[in-house]
């Protein structure tokens, strides 16, 4: 047997000795941002409305929600992009990413005049800096994809070419993307569910991205976008220079006194002087008289 493949197996088996599974078979994740199909994409890829979904241009997951399926976990978890709820979802795809299994991770997306939306590399990038193994992967499915939008993609040879380059902007890259059709009859509807055909299948449970996962490689994620960070150092910066300002004025003010008391002391030096020589003439002049 190979080499590689004997240490392979052999750190999987201390892997589930060792820290204790909290499930037997895969942890199939994922993660969206509101509005994006998600929880509707994973009830069709398993057959049943096991989570909560619709038409809800506000997105409808808000907590963490997992079901299995013949020894496989299905976790559907939100995105980053709510400003009111993005700390709880963070805490949330923490808790996703922590259950000691071999882990498919899934993002799922919408084009926004066929381009990648900010919000959706940003959960991408907050999520996948949280996980600290060096052999962590990510895949990408890019739902409910318009007539025109897998047109530009598929018959342009640079269309795939430059939603990759868009998607791996940042710190993060993967060449492992899905694209999903609009499914018109589950926008009019008409079912609960988008058609699942073989392809889709093959690409989430064979042909996708995986990898080992311990609790222990994932830490907090911070849900704050790069503007936001921005704009609290900047807030930061102001307060320290207003503080500084306030400090320069004290100090002005009290070199200010010193400088007043030092000039009120000298003038009663020299008044004190004054005096003192003005004593002695008179005494000087007296003894002149006799």
């Amino acid at each position: 047997m190979n080499v590689k493949l004997v240490a392979l197996f052999a750190s999987l088996f201390f892997a589930f000795y060792s820290y204790g599974m909290d499930h037997a078979g895969e942890c199939i994740v994922f993660i969206g941002n509101p509005g994006v199909g998600k929880s509707t994409l994973i009830n069709s890829l398993v057959g049943q409305e096991v989570f909560e979904s619709g038409v809800n241009p506000i997105g409808v997951t808000k907590l963490c929600q997992s079901f299995e399926q013949q020894g496989l976990l299905f976790v559907d978890t939100p995105g980053l992009a709510d400003t009111v709820l993005k700390r709880q979802a963070a805490v949330e795809i923490e808790k996703a990413l922590k259950k000691n299994a071999l882990y498919r991770v899934f993002f799922v997306l919408t084009l926004e005049a066929g381009r990648v939306k900010p919000e959706d590399l940003h959960t991408i990038n907050r999520v996948m800096e949280a996980i600290k193994c060096h052999d962590k992967q990510f895949n990408i499915i890019v739902n409910k994809l318009t007539g025109q939008e897998k047109l530009a993609i598929s018959d342009l040879e640079t269309g795939h070419h430059e939603l990759c380059a868009q998607i791996n902007s940042l710190n993060h890259k993967t060449d492992s993307i899905f694209y999903v059709e609009l499914d018109r009859d589950l926008e009019d509807n008409k079912t609960p569910f988008i058609v699942i055909d073989e392809r889709i299948r093959k690409f989430v449970h064979q042909e996708s991205k995986a990898f080992w996962l311990s609790s222990d490689k994932v830490s907090t994620i911070n849900p704050e976008t790069v503007e936001e960070l921005k704009r609290r150092a900047r807030v930061e910066e102001e307060r320290l220079q207003a503080e500084l300002e306030q400090q320069r004025q004290r100090d002005e003010q009290i070199k200010h006194q010193i400088a007043e008391q030092k000039r009120k002391l000298d003038e009663l030096r020299e008044e004190e002087m004054r005096l003192l020589d003005n004593s002695l003439n008179v005494r000087c002049g007296g003894c002149g008289d006799f």
